[in-house]
C-alpha cells in the first residue's frame, strides 16, 4: 500500500509517524469488520455502544450486564475477533440512553433553546448537551434555563463552551479546539445564530467530531 498525501492527516489525527500509517490502517479495518460483526448481537438492554480504538487495537464494547459476554464470545462469528474485544462494564444501557435521548430532543423543540447540540456520547456512556457561548437575552436566557432543567431527570452532562477572548471584535473560539467522537451518530443541534432554526435529527448513524473553530461551532461527519 502506498501512502499518499492525503493520508498524511490520519497520521496526525492518530498521532503517529508516516511509516506507522500502514499498519494502523490494517488495524481499523479489522476493527471496523469485528465492529460490523458484534453489534448485530448487541441487545440494547445489556449493552450500550461500541467504540474503536486504534491506538489499543481493541473494539470497547460498553457492557451493563457482564453476565453476557460469554454468550456473546461464543458466537462462532465472533470468535476471530475475540482478542480484540475489550468488554467494559457501564451503567447506562443503549435502550435507555436512546429513549433519554429522544425525550431531551422533543423538549428542545417544546422550548426552543437557541445554541445548543446535544447527542449520545459512548465514552461518558451518557448523553452530551453543548450550550455555546452566546449574548444570549433575558427571554433567550431564560428558555435556556428552563431547558437545562427540564432534562436534568436525564442526568446529561452538559458542557458550557467558554466566551471568547475578550480582544477579538469578532465571536472566535480560535484559542480552544475541543474534538469528540459519537459512534451514536444520532444528535440534535440549532443554529448558533438563527432562533427560528428548527432543532432536529441527524439521520443517519457516522462518527462525530465536534471542533469549535474561530467562526463557529462546527459539525464533521467522518468516516
Amino acid at each position: 500500500m502506498t501512502i499518499n498525501a492525503q493520508e498524511n492527516p490520519l497520521a496526525k489525527l492518530w498521532g503517529i509517524e508516516i511509516n506507522e500509517l500502514r499498519d494502523y490502517i490494517d488495524r481499523e479495518l479489522n476493527l471496523i469488520e469485528a465492529n460490523n460483526v458484534v453489534i448485530k448481537y448487541l441487545n440494547e438492554s445489556s449493552f450500550a455502544q461500541t467504540y474503536i480504538n486504534i491506538k489499543n487495537n481493541t473494539l470497547i464494547v460498553y457492557t451493563v450486564d457482564m453476565s453476557k459476554v460469554h454468550e456473546i464470545l461464543s458466537i462462532p462469528e465472533v470468535k476471530p475477533y475475540e482478542q480484540f474485544l475489550d468488554f467494559k462494564k457501564v451503567n447506562n444501557s443503549l435502550a435507555y440512553l436512546k429513549s433519554s435521548f429522544n425525550e431531551i430532543k422533543n423538549l428542545a423543540k417544546q422550548k426552543k433553546p437557541i445554541a445548543i447540540m446535544s447527542g449520545i456520547f459512548p465514552k461518558l456512556n451518557n448523553i452530551l448537551i453543548i450550550v455555546d457561548y452566546l449574548e444570549r437575552d433575558a427571554n433567550e436566557t431564560e428558555v435556556l434555563q428552563e431547558f437545562l432543567r427540564s432534562v436534568s431527570q436525564y442526568n446529561p452532562e452538559i458542557f458550557f463552551v467558554e466566551p471568547p477572548d475578550s480582544s477579538h471584535t469578532k465571536r472566535s473560539f480560535n484559542k480552544r479546539t475541543i474534538s469528540l467522537m459519537f459512534f451514536c451518530g444520532q444528535c440534535i443541534q440549532n443554529n448558533l445564530y438563527d432562533a427560528n432554526t428548527p432543532v432536529g435529527p441527524v439521520g443517519f448513524i457516522v462518527p462525530l467530531e465536534i471542533m469549535l473553530n474561530e467562526a463557529n461551532l462546527n459539525l464533521l461527519l467522518v468516516q
